[in-house]
């Protein structure tokens, strides 16, 4: 059972995992800049040689020349001569010239010079210099100086960038940024012209225009397309820019986007003069992040833009587009992923990307990245708990993290509503989990497939996520492959507002187990619930199926299928009621296409806080069945006739006549404790109702020597 365990906590990496990669991945962050204590001990720990017996202490050599110099005794050219002499390591001295640089004592262009004093191949210096600024060291202004002090043809320098650029080196907007500086040339302002007197216009002059977005950080006005139309400060928001004409996406994205100028993450000329380009950019990443994606029958998986694969996320990292990591912090901070009312997500988001990508991205960063496993990425970059969202250290050296990053691909948006309320809703998967052996294999071979809402998930209808591979043998599933369905929010069932959309109280699903105590449900509401028949049913043909949301979760009416072994959880409450818990329960089936002899398969329940269920029972294959939240409040419940159950709880079950800790959980509403396994009312074991502690010791022990139902402390 510690086994099962342990596989059930990993599960719950699945879920925050499947849902957050395709995010992280999004995101390049920006090179931390060294301390000065960092640039003292480089300085340092240079190597030193004496020059010709000028001193017989190579560091007090060293000294000399670094204050010949700084004083500008010297010019660059004789100082690189010097060091070089000292080091006798060209590399070493390019770093010595590189922290020059990058603590601004000398500029770009004396950065150029020096190396090409080090390395007489005329393509070092701009292979240095594409370098800084593919990982955010120096700006296009500061890029275009370097390659028109290597380049002096203007010509020669444009067809350079614009090679790099076809080469995929720097993207396109990039190369107009530097085409731009390289062509400039100041030219003084004309003298005032006297112009002599003309008379008035015969038709008065159109109103002014403007043909694309643009905003000043100083007033803090944005200026809207068209008939010049701006909106100021606290008037800038999603409703005003819906109500001027603006399309849906651009009228959400944009004032995050003038957050994020205000706060200083897009500063400088260049920035300034580019907001409606970045702009573009954020609606293009909020098109797939910040987007309502409706899933029905027949939806096509790979055609579909916000489907994320290797493939994708390797053609969206390579072209190092400078605007992404900044603008998906941006959304996150503002309440794009996860409960907007609690910073949790919104921060693990943050530390997530900076962890992935400390050095910013280049070809190398992304291929590195895609090809490690999720062990090295969550122990070695991200320190076990996914930006503070759960602690997986213990699980360091298991085999399900040796699963690689490009074995996970998944459909991504901020809000998903699975099928319709018009029938059944197909979505075929069997491409994206083709198994590549016949056999089955270790978890670490395993392809997961998610389906990950940066919001809320809503099924409105009966879903079939199909998945035609079989063993040619055996037409057995392998069990190669999971199916993981998570929100970063909330799961709900039938519809968002549920409780008012069936005509209940906004608390009754809280309280509908107590009839009696003081947070006791209405007559009128009972029977209103018990006249609703509506229900749902998700079926996953595939070995493996996962659903998780970091809040609350409700199934209501619910009967979940899988192919082979099922788990849900959440990291608040999970709450599984039918309306009528004795003739119709939700029904969790486990097994159905896995081999018969096999071992069965299992169902795992998890909740941080509280599991409710008021009518439930298993079908299938089932051999183990494990329940764990701080208090587990079981109604209507029935396991399967030889099935092995582990129900955990803080406290644990209680001792014998209800005293102190034991095996044994509470009957009836009146003894419910809050920490404990409760046993509200008709609990069965196979046709066996448990409701004192005779019967729970009745059930007697299974074939191979276990008792049936286990409790115990989480």
């Amino acid at each position: 059972m510690k086994k099962l365990t342990r596989i059930f906590r990993l599960i719950r990496f699945t879920f925050v995992g499947c849902l957050l990669a395709p995010l992280l991945l999004l995101g390049q962050d920006e090179e931390e800049e060294e301390t000065p204590a960092e640039k003292q001990s480089a300085k340092e720990s240079q190597q030193a040689i004496s020059i010709g017996g000028l001193d017989a202490n190579p560091s007090k050599t060293r000294d000399f020349v670094e204050t010949l110099r700084s004083t500008g005794e010297i010019d660059i050219k004789t100082y690189v001569e010097a060091v070089t002499i000292l080091d006798a390591n060209p590399t070493k001295t390019l770093d010595f010239v590189e922290t020059l640089r990058s603590t601004g004592e000398i500029d770009i262009k004396t950065y150029v010079e020096a190396v090409t004093v080090i390395d007489a191949d005329p393509s070092k210096p701009l292979d240095l210099v594409e370098t800084l600024l593919t990982t955010g060291k120096i700006d296009s202004k500061t890029y275009a100086e370097a390659v028109k002090t290597v380049i002096p043809n203007e010509e020669q320098a444009i067809v350079y960038v614009q090679e790099l650029e076809a080469s995929g080196a720097i993207p396109a907007i990039v190369t107009q940024e530097v085409i731009e500086e390289i062509t400039a040339d100041e030219v003084p302002p004309a003298p005032p012209a006297v112009l002599p007197p003309t008379s008035p216009p015969e038709n008065p002059t159109p109103p002014p225009s403007a043909d694309n977005f643009s905003y000043d950080v100083d007033s803090d006005i944005l200026t809207i397309p068209g008939n010049v139309q701006t909106l100021q400060g606290v008037s800038i928001t999603e409703s005003n820019l819906a109500g001027l004409g603006i399309d849906t996406m651009t009228s959400r994205t944009a004032p995050y986007l003038v957050e994020a100028y205000e706060l200083g993450v897009f500063s400088g000329v260049t920035h300034a003069t580019r907001f409606n380009e970045i702009l573009s950019e954020a609606v293009r990443l909020a098109n797939i992040l910040v987007q309502t994606l409706q899933i029905t029958d027949q939806f096509s998986v790979a055609g579909s833009e916000n489907y994320f694969d290797k493939a994708k996320l390797e053609g969206i990292l390579n072209s190092r587009n400078p605007y992404f990591f900044q603008l998906v912090k941006v959304l996150a901070s503002n309440g794009a992923f996860g409960d907007k009312d609690d910073a949790k997500i919104q921060d693990a988001v943050g530390k997530l990307m900076g962890s992935l990508f400390p050095n910013g991205v280049s070809s190398n960063e992304v291929s590195d990245v895609l090809s490690k496993t999720l062990g090295e990425i969550v122990f070695q970059k991200l320190n076990g708990d996914l930006g503070g969202t759960i602690n997986l250290t213990e699980f360091t050296n298991s085999p399900l993290f040796d699963l690689k990053v490009e074995q996970v691909s998944g459909i991504v948006a901020q809000d998903i509503t699975l099928g319709s309320t018009t029938g059944t809703s197909t979505i075929d998967l069997t491409s994206q989990l083709t198994p590549a052996l016949n056999t089955p294999k270790d978890p670490k071979d395993w392809k997961v497939f998610g389906v990950g809402a940066g919001k809320d998930i809503i099924v409105k209808g009966d879903v079939r996520f199909k998945n035609s591979n079989r063993h040619p043998q055996t037409g057995n599933l392998v069990k190669d492959h999971a199916l993981a369905i998570g929100a970063l929010d909330e799961i709900h069932f039938h519809s968002k507002t549920i409780e008012a959309d069936w005509g209940l109280s906004a608390d009754f699903l809280e309280k509908h187990l107590d009839y009696s105590g003081s947070t006791q449900t209405t007559v009128n509401d009972q029977a209103t619930f018990a006249g609703k028949n509506n229900r749902i049913k998700m079926d996953f043909e595939g070995a493996n199926l996962y659903l998780g949301s970091i809040s609350k979760m409700e199934l209501v009416n619910v009967d979940l299928e899988s192919g082979g072994n099922l788990a849900v959880a959440s990291l608040d409450e999970l709450h599984i009621v039918s309306s009528d818990p004795t003739n119709t329960p939700n029904t969790f089936t486990v097994g159905k296409n896995t081999n018969p002899s096999d071992r069965g398969d299992n169902v795992q329940l998890f909740a941080n806080e509280r599991i409710v269920a008021d009518g439930l029972r298993f079908e299938g294959r089932v051999d183990s069945i494990y329940m764990e939240a701080r208090t587990v409040d079981l109604k209507h419940v029935t396991f399967p006739n030889g099935s092995e159950v582990h129900l955990a709880s803080d406290l644990g079950g209680v001792g014998a006549n209800g005293i102190g800790n034991g095996k044994y959980p509470t009957f009836g509403i009146g003894q419910r404790e809050i920490g404990r396994v409760n046993f509200i009312d008709q609990v069965k074991y196979d046709t066996n109702l448990i409701d004192s502690q005779n019967s729970f010791d009745a059930l007697g022990n299974l074939p191979n020597g276990k008792q049936p139902i286990t409790i115990s402390k989480r």
